[in-house]
């Protein structure tokens, strides 16, 4: 595996679409256990009807995630959202379960996630991985997850 210069290990570009299917909304998010802090406060922006959530995170072992996407079940995200893009979740540890964080997120809101026919995309380059794509958060996106494609629907950068 190579090293970026910041000494980061650069992960293989590998997309794996969980459920096929697009969908066109505001992108938010960002890692998912900085988020769930914040849940609840005016800190973080309220998740609207159809967006499109973008998750990730870091150094969490299997039992984490699993609280961690119940939490989001459990406060009906999965039952709002329009679309859902996993980034690479880097150093995760299954705790020998062999469990992925994917197939978490299935276990738990596997169901709202079908019943809204949401596509799902995972393994996505951003926030921790390397290389590292820098996402704008709260502009309109199209996610085509058959297609492995997330494109900007309006422009992010002011005049």
């Amino acid at each position: 595996m190579e090293r970026a210069a910041q000494g980061a290990a650069i992960q293989p570009n590998r997309l794996l679409t969980l459920r096929e299917g697009s969908a066109e909304g505001r992108l938010i998010g960002g890692n998912l256990n900085t988020m769930l802090g914040i849940f609840g406060s005016p800190y973080l922006p309220e998740i609207r009807d159809g967006d499109i959530l973008l998750l990730e995170d870091k150094h969490l072992g299997a039992e984490e995630v699993e609280r961690e996407f119940a939490q989001l079940a459990l406060c009906g995200v999965s039952d709002r959202i329009g679309g859902l893009l996993l980034g690479k979740h880097i150093d995760y540890d299954d705790r020998g379960t062999g469990r992925r964080p994917h197939y978490i997120l299935w276990e738990i809101a596997g169901a709202a996630l079908e019943r809204r026919n949401c596509p799902v995309l995972a393994d996505f380059d951003c926030s921790h991985a390397m290389p590292m794509l820098t996402l704008p958060l709260g502009v309109r996106v199209r996610l085509d997850a058959g297609a492995q494609r997330l494109t900007l629907l309006e422009e992010w950068i002011g005049p």
